[in-house]
């Protein structure tokens, strides 16, 4: 099975310390520009702590912190554990952080882009059943990894294109 504290080590060297940068709508938090810490969004913390956080909550954000947000938030959602394939778990767990429920919901079309048969009544849910996880590892991991990874360089490099003042500035560092 996929092994988190791996995945993460390695999030935790592209992932620095505090930023705010006003063009990255995930450090706003009830349109107050908060900011993101570790790879810690405003958003994605405010999801974790049940309220919106202060820029001191979001400064303060330890590793220990940030490891538990990103288990919280960003693995079980996706039954990290239950994934067999490392890489394809790591691509998933990406995903997942980059976009939250809209990253789900990316993984799961492709997904059903690569099976034969179903594996999802909806798409439109943020999360992914032990079930699911299951059949998910019945399919060719380096294909379903392809289609994951063609589709996420697709969507960043539309944003980019889309808003260059607002997402240009952030592409290398999503393409990396």
């Amino acid at each position: 099975m996929a092994d988190f504290n791996e995945i993460v080590a390695k999030t935790f060297k592209f992932e620095g310390g505090f930023q705010n940068s006003p063009n990255d709508s995930a450090n706003y938090c009830n349109g107050k520009l908060i900011g993101t810490n570790r790879g810690i969004s405003a958003i994605g913390y405010s999801g974790y702590l049940h309220h919106c956080p202060t820029i001191e909550e979001v400064k303060a954000i330890t590793p220990e912190i940030a490891r538990n947000v990103y288990r919280t938030n960003f693995w079980n959602p996706i039954q990290g554990d239950k994934i067999k394939d490392q890489s394809l778990a790591h691509i998933m767990f990406d995903t997942h952080i980059a976009s939250g429920g809209e990253g789900v919901r990316r993984i799961k079309k492709a997904i059903k882009a690569v099976s034969k048969t179903p594996i999802f009544s909806s798409i439109n849910t943020n999360a992914i059943t032990s079930d699911q996880a299951e059949k998910i590892n019945n399919l060719n991991p380096q294909v379903l990894f392809d289609k994951i990874h063609a589709g996420e360089v697709a969507q960043r490099k539309g944003l980019a294109q889309k808003d260059p003042n607002k997402y240009g500035g952030f592409l290398t560092g999503w393409l990396d």
